[in-house]
């Protein structure tokens, strides 16, 4: 310990008391003030790392949705919406969605796999797989693997031009697969009201938009308004308001993906297994 500092004034003696601030804190007191300091820091560091991931992930769903505004699915198809979170879509290996990058027919033949965020197991989400015709050129398609701009450039709405061809383009909807009351991060559960079929398009017709949008259901388990549809037959796929649906439904979008594909020897196979047309 400090001992405080005597000194003689008038010939008396006198406690300099400014010294008393240099005395040592017990183990306990110091471990104490250690704690505090501990606890101080933990929650400045938290409430950094929140804010933190608050502005990534409010940068992210920017980029998402300007994703989705290039793809032309606000033009005609659904109302805009700003996605919750990412979706994934995968077909094995390397074949992944990537916001309109092309896969072949042959790698689409089995149905897709599904990720996505759902913390809360009570959550049930519906799933719509839709083809519409493309309205870019080949040279214009830009995709999530291509370099990606500052948040302050993304895209919130398509020229008036091009604008009108996603509309054109959007008028019909081909519907290839709906599964309903799905529990859980995964696909794993739920029920196809209208079963896979693999995207088929006909030859010189050109590139197709394959679109999968995920919604959160208003209640937990739904009953599917339409006809089911199995796996080899065609009729009743056709849409011309895929809004209407999701409304009839209660369906609110909470992300989407989509990917591109054209014509190959692959597509006139599926179109050969097809029974009821």
């Amino acid at each position: 310990r400090v001992t405080p500092v005597v000194s003689l004034q008038w010939g008396h003696p006198m406690v300099d008391y400014s010294k008393w601030d240099n005395f040592e804190d017990s183990d306990e007191e110091r471990e104490k003030q250690k704690a505090r300091v501990l606890k101080e820091d933990t929650k400045a560091f938290q409430e950094s790392r929140a804010k933190s991931r608050q502005e990534i992930d409010a940068s992210r769903k920017l980029k998402l949705k300007g994703k989705l505004v290039e793809s032309g699915l606000f033009q005609g198809l659904l109302q805009q919406f700003t996605p919750e979170q990412f979706l994934e879509l995968r077909w094995g290996g390397d074949n992944v969605a990537l916001f309109g990058n092309f896969i072949s027919c042959k790698s689409l033949k089995k149905r897709p796999k599904l990720t996505y965020d759902s913390p809360a197991e009570d959550r049930y989400h519906c799933a719509i797989f839709f083809a519409v015709p493309d309205f870019l050129s080949v040279d214009q398609i830009r995709t999530a693997d291509d370099e990606p701009e500052p948040v302050e450039t993304v895209l919130n709405e398509l020229s008036g031009d091009v604008a009108e061809k996603a509309g054109k383009a959007n008028a019909t909807q081909f519907v290839h697969w709906v599964r309903m009351n799905m529990r859980g991060p995964r696909d794993v559960t739920g029920d196809d009201v209208v079963e896979y079929l693999p995207p088929c398009p006909e030859r010189f017709k050109g590139f197709y938009r394959y679109f999968l949008v995920l919604c959160k259901q208003s209640s937990q388990v739904l009953e599917w308004k339409g006809q089911r549809i199995s796996k080899t037959c065609i009729k009743g796929r056709e849409l011309s308001d895929l809004q209407a649906v999701l409304k009839a439904h209660k369906l609110r979008p909470v992300a989407a993906n989509l990917i591109r594909t054209a014509w190959d020897e692959a597509a006139d196979e599926i179109r050969a297994s097809i029974t009821d047309t």
